[in-house]
């Protein structure tokens, strides 16, 4: 049997005690919060306390007997002492039996400080809601709340996280922001609100998400306030009625199909700022025929503007490239291309009909894609000595064309089959 000595002893016997005190005070910790059920009035109520912090968590509401507004209290009773409410806390309720439709309206206290993610869909009977100010950062949801007609965030809140926090409210028309909302953080925060026609977006607010506005079919109109710079990804896609879209300070960046598919739409902000664009950015704004500005913009993405019959577009005078797809459609009449421009992609141009006049492809462009002018009206072509290829059907269907000009060797140059029309 190996001995131990009087040293080890006392070390082993400080280690244990170290154990049994840490274990006693886990113990010790969790028991400090209980659950229980209080019954303030007619309504029972399920609540968490934190012995420690003197607050409570509410976890439930009976459903009443009959359909009622409902006002949670600030603070509970409890074994002689006093919470403070400041939690909600409750998961999805996925069976009929979770929720609670004789719940008609629902007063939150403004001793509320987090929500937890919960979902109000909880309360399926619920046509308004207010959201205290008190909750400074609101994740909650209402994802599914059919009757939901308008929610109100009071002064105070500063911050919306939530997911989709509004998906499928197919009654909701009005949301009211707060002056004190600094930050929108949730990915599709107001996504696919098919009732909701207009919103006022308050100043000093910023969206750092995709797909805020996503698939809200009714919404017809929105102003950015100054602080909103940069336009995420889908921001504003498939909304179908939307025909207006200012902005009251620089926009300088769009995110990809930020308005693809807004069918409706005639104005939209000034772009002569943005410096960076996703692809798909207006694909099939079929209503949209304003001028466009692209002075700052270096490299056009892909289908930047396909479908789109923009009367007119400025070309930055450092303009690296132009993807496929971005103007096909277009109504624009004349293109002027900087002396930068490398390369323009396959179909760019295609079906452009009222472009006419002269085109020079300077001799900084190198690539052509193949139908990049298909189907135009240009009448007349001056080609530098850069482009050394013209692919299949670049220049074809092209009935006013009359004159090619290449400044370049005929070895030089090779010319695909059909590449330019006939009787040129």
């Amino acid at each position: 049997m190996k001995k131990i000595t009087l040293a080890k002893l006392i070390v082993l016997l400080i280690t244990v005690g170290t154990i049994l005190s840490v274990s006693v005070a886990v113990f010790v910790a969790a028991d400090r919060n209980s659950k229980a059920e209080i019954t303030v009035g007619d309504i029972k109520y399920t609540f968490t306390f934190d012995e420690k912090e003197q607050t409570a968590c509410l976890n439930d509401i009976d459903n009443p007997e009959v359909e009622q507004t409902v006002t949670v209290p600030g603070t509970v009773l409890y074994n002689d002492k006093e919470y403070t409410v400041t939690d909600l806390s409750w998961s999805y309720p996925f069976s009929t039996t979770d929720r609670r439709p004789n719940v008609a309206g629902l007063i939150l206290p403004n001793t509320l400080q987090n929500v937890h993610g919960v979902s109000f869909y909880k309360f399926p009977g619920l046509t308004e809601i207010s959201i205290p100010g008190s909750i400074e950062n609101f994740d909650g949801s209402f994802q599914n709340s059919k009757l939901l007609t308008g929610i109100v965030f009071e002064e105070g809140v500063k911050e919306i996280s939530s997911n989709t926090m509004i998906y499928n409210c197919t009654s909701l028309v009005s949301i009211s922001l707060p002056s004190s909302l600094r930050i929108i953080s949730g990915p599709g925060v107001f996504s696919n609100a098919t009732a909701l026609k207009s919103i006022n977006l308050p100043e000093g607010v910023i969206f750092t998400e995709n797909l805020a506005f996503s698939g809200c079919t009714s919404l017809t109109d929105i102003e950015l306030p100054a602080s909103v710079t940069e336009i995420p990804a889908e921001a504003f896609q498939d909304c179908t009625a939307l025909t207006s879209v200012t902005a009251k300070g620089s926009i300088t960046s769009i995110g990809r199909y930020a308005f693809s598919g807004a069918s409706s739409l005639k104005t939209i902000p000034d772009l002569s700022h943005v410096s960076e664009m996703g692809v798909n950015a207006f694909y099939n704004c079929t209503a949209l025929g304003c001028a466009v500005d692209l002075s700052s913009l270096i490299n056009i993405p892909d289908k930047a503007f396909s479908y789109a019959p923009i009367s007119e577009v400025t070309f930055c005078d450092h303009l690296e490239s132009i993807g496929i797809w971005a103007f096909i459609g277009g109504h624009m009449t004349t293109v002027n291309f900087p002396e930068t421009l490398q390369s323009i992609g396959t179909y760019a141009f295609w079906d452009a009909g009222a472009l006419t006049g002269s085109v020079t492809i300077p001799e900084s462009v190198t690539y052509i894609g193949t139908c990049a002018f298909q189907g135009t009206s240009v009448t007349e072509l001056f080609i530098d000595s850069g482009l050394t290829e013209i692919p299949n059907g670049a220049f074809s269907n092209n009935v006013n064309l009359k004159k090619v000009t290449f400044d370049n060797s005929e070895e030089d140059v090779l010319i695909s089959d059909g590449a330019i029309p006939d009787g040129v």
